[in-house]
């Protein structure tokens, strides 16, 4: 009964908003190239013995937006995990030092037309991320594992499922409370196609303040996932969200930003602290 209500409730709301890529991707309406470096801060919980990992293990996002109709673009995002080990006496092991590219996303995005307030704006996205992932091998595992952490919540299937397809649609409506500040409410699913065991589905959600000025952008939001299909899932005892807070300074088309990100549960918080990165985006 649970599970046909949670049905019910998404149909319908996806029927008026839906989101495909990082949720923390502007969501103006304008062409755009953003540049994402993530850094994770590992639990010191989590024992290495003799190896330790290489300071400059980041994960990279790079993400186009080019519109081709007044209210419709298209979106390319290709994700970079870069990750290694050393040993003691900081003797680097060359055999777990890989950089991989994840799954490619492609997919596009529709602006539903605005109402005669401007305060409302949504807009559905629908794409594709395609099995580029290679096979986790002795040294590709390290890396592979290392994206999977960074976006756990987020973005897990950029470095998911290596032989395996997966479909989100997911939406976003946001409504100006009160200028300068803003609320984004998201929601949607990402469906899993997979070879070898069974289909999966994922419900996604998410809430974000925005603060958004000429001189200043800042957020503070949490988004999550929750299994609603596939391999017996405990709906909100296998669910993952994270607390993310963020702060930008525009200088006309460039858009430098920082932000800090804490992941929510106590299985995922073994392995990650915390963790920061940096983003430069460009619009036009």
């Amino acid at each position: 009964m649970n599970k046909l209500i949670l049905s019910g409730l998404m149909l319908g709301l996806l029927g008026s908003f839906s989101y495909a890529q990082s949720p923390w991707l502007s969501d103006s309406e304008t062409n755009k190239i953003l540049v994402e470096w993530d850094k994770m801060i590992f639990s010191h919980e989590r024992e290495f013995n003799w190896r330790e990992v290489i300071s400059g293990s980041t994960v990279f996002f790079i993400t186009g937006e080019l519109g081709i109709t007044e209210n419709a673009s298209v979106m390319v995002e290709l994700p970079f995990s870069y990750y290694g080990y050393m040993e003691e006496f900081n003797v680097p092991l060359s055999e777990y030092e890989r950089t991989i590219i994840g799954n490619i996303y492609i997919g596009g995005k529709l602006h539903i037309e605005r109402s005669q307030d401007p305060d409302h704006h949504m807009f559905v996205e629908l794409g594709v991320r395609l099995p580029t992932t290679p096979e986790p091998g002795m040294g590709e595992g390290y890396a592979h594992s290392n994206g999977l952490q960074s976006e756990l919540s987020d973005r897990f299937e950029a470095f998911a499922y290596y032989n395996d397809w997966s479909i989100p649609l997911i939406g976003n409506y946001v409504r100006t409370i009160r200028d300068p500040v803003a609320i984004k409410f998201r929601l949607g699913t990402i469906w899993v196609e997979r070879k070898k065991s069974e289909n999966m589905l994922f419900l996604l959600y998410g809430l974000t303040g925005l603060y958004r000025t000429s001189a200043i952008e800042g957020y503070l939001g949490i988004n999550g996932r929750s299994p609603y299909y596939g391999n017996n899932p405990i709906f909100f005892d296998d669910g993952i969200s994270q607390l993310r807070a963020g702060v930008g300074r525009p200088f006309n088309e460039v858009v430098p930003s920082i932000y800090i990100r804490k992941t929510l549960g106590e299985n995922y918080n073994q392995i990650v602290d915390w963790g920061y990165g940096i983003n430069i985006e460009y619009r036009w």
